[in-house]
């Protein structure tokens, strides 16, 4: 495994499901983590909980990366949090390119 020891992330997600692959991978490689979740706030501080295990700082944070206001809030929040962003695991979806500039926030 690549060591990430002394990095800062964060690991956007648009739809959360209680998954933990990529959050534990970047702990275990060393990283400190802030991740969002949108509503399953238990699920989310077990997944703090289990990650921390690795001897990283781990955070979560309420934030719905449909939004461009909370991916704004959820950088900062991670720069202000571990001092700088390193790492950005963007994994909110899929869309067409092309509806891009007509895309509007809910």
């Amino acid at each position: 495994m690549i060591s990430l020891a002394g990095k800062a992330g964060t690991h956007h997600r648009r739809f959360t499901r209680n998954r933990r692959g990529r959050r534990q991978t970047l702990c275990q490689a060393g990283a400190d983590v802030v991740f969002n979740y949108v509503k399953a706030k238990d699920a989310a501080l077990q997944i703090q909980q289990e990650a921390g295990k690795h001897g990283t700082r781990v955070e979560a944070f309420k934030a719905d990366v449909g939004k461009h206001a909370d991916n704004q809030k959820l950088v900062e929040h991670t720069i202000a949090r571990l001092g700088r962003l390193d790492i950005l695991v963007a994994n909110a979806g899929v869309w067409n390119h092309e509806d891009l500039p007509h895309r509007k926030d809910d």
